[in-house]
């Protein structure tokens, strides 16, 4: 299992005032205007909201600019289409800024699964250590660690007890 999180962290310290404002994505051309558009923040909130996890680890700044990456190649047929952004994790693994946080894409496929998908019989596979990771996040831990192995894989599920849902592991 690989820990990436701590070189993150090392950044994120070092920049605490400015809230992991373009922290990752620094070298991406931006044009920022587009932010204050009414579509595009339609599309940011509603993608704010299907891939919350995603959006706390990467924060704001760095979210947004992904958003608007994504927008330009995955145009919007309907702002309330509850499907729009599935292919968001792809997306984001396949950006090369973000080549070294592999973990995103996890991340947001996990985001997806469980903001978006509708039956708790669905099941999703990921590299194990995804919902640990996912979990510590969502939990607002202070010491957060990313630690995802890509050479094996792990099956969860949603599990429903009286009015609670969780997501757990099912092999």
């Amino acid at each position: 299992m690989q820990n990436t999180y701590n070189p993150i962290a090392a950044q994120v310290a070092k920049l605490e005032n400015a809230k992991r404002s373009n922290l990752f994505l620094q070298n991406m051309s931006i044009d920022y205007d587009h932010f204050e558009n009414e579509g595009f923040v339609k599309v940011f909130d509603s993608l704010k909201e299907k891939f919350e996890i995603t959006y706390e680890l990467l924060g704001d700044a760095n979210f947004k600019t992904l958003v608007l990456s994504f927008l330009k190649t995955n145009p919007v047929q309907s702002a309330k289409s509850e499907k729009f952004g599935k292919n968001f994790p792809e997306f984001l693994g396949s950006v090369p800024e973000m080549k070294s946080f592999y973990f995103i894409k996890y991340i947001a496929m996990l985001d997806w699964f469980w903001f978006i998908t509708d039956s708790p019989r669905d099941t999703i596979r990921l590299p194990k250590g995804t919902l640990h990771s996912w979990g510590s996040v969502a939990r607002g831990e202070d010491a957060i660690n990313i630690m995802i192995d890509e050479s094996e894989v792990e099956i969860l599920c949603v599990q429903k007890n009286g009015k609670e849902y969780s997501i757990v592991q099912k092999s």
